[in-house]
């Protein structure tokens, strides 16, 4: 499966988002999978790099104000993007909470997004 998700739950989020074909989204996908110690050890910087990379480069600057790095990142969710990170777009939450899901293969996602 997509890092360490069930196939069944990684081809469900997979087609709530909205980019690409299958393959082309399951390459991306997996192209950013990455170790929880890594994510962990990322800094503000790169979690900026890691919003660019979906498109959603309009919140780096409050990411970064708020110090949002690889270890506060892990614990983030939809009220906090909502209110302390301005991130108002509820398709924009599920696109940062998905990858999130995919990426740590934990089910992050809330069901009222």
């Amino acid at each position: 499966g997509i890092c360490k998700m069930e196939k069944s739950q990684a081809l469900h989020l997979l087609f709530s988002l909205p980019f690409g074909t299958c393959a082309q989204s399951i390459q991306k996908l997996e192209s950013q999978c990455v170790s929880l110690n890594t994510l962990r050890s990322w800094s503000s910087d790169q979690v900026g790099y890691w919003l660019a990379e979906m498109e959603l480069e309009q919140y780096r600057e409050a990411f970064a104000r708020e110090h949002i790095n690889g270890r506060k990142l892990l614990s983030i969710n939809e009220h906090t993007l909502m209110h302390r990170l301005n991130v108002s777009r509820p398709l924009h939450r599920k696109k940062i909470m998905t990858r999130l899901s995919l990426m740590t293969g934990d089910s992050l996602i809330s069901s009222n997004v």
